[in-house]
């Protein structure tokens, strides 16, 4: 009996600390988004001038 208890337990932990994991996953992707994420408008509109610029010389 205390067996089946004391597993039960460490599976109670082992989902807490998936939940965790999985919540943490997701707070580092966000961050790494922000980071490298996909260029803005604005970025891509200096891009476009920039590479027009270049082209006029």
């Amino acid at each position: 009996m205390d067996k089946e208890k004391r597993i039960e337990e460490e599976l109670i932990d082992l989902k807490k600390e998936l939940e965790d994991f999985k919540k943490e996953k997701e707070r580092v992707r966000a961050i790494v988004g922000q980071i490298g994420g996909v260029p803005s408008f604005n970025s891509k509109i200096a891009n476009v001038l920039l590479f027009l610029f270049y082209l006029v010389l």
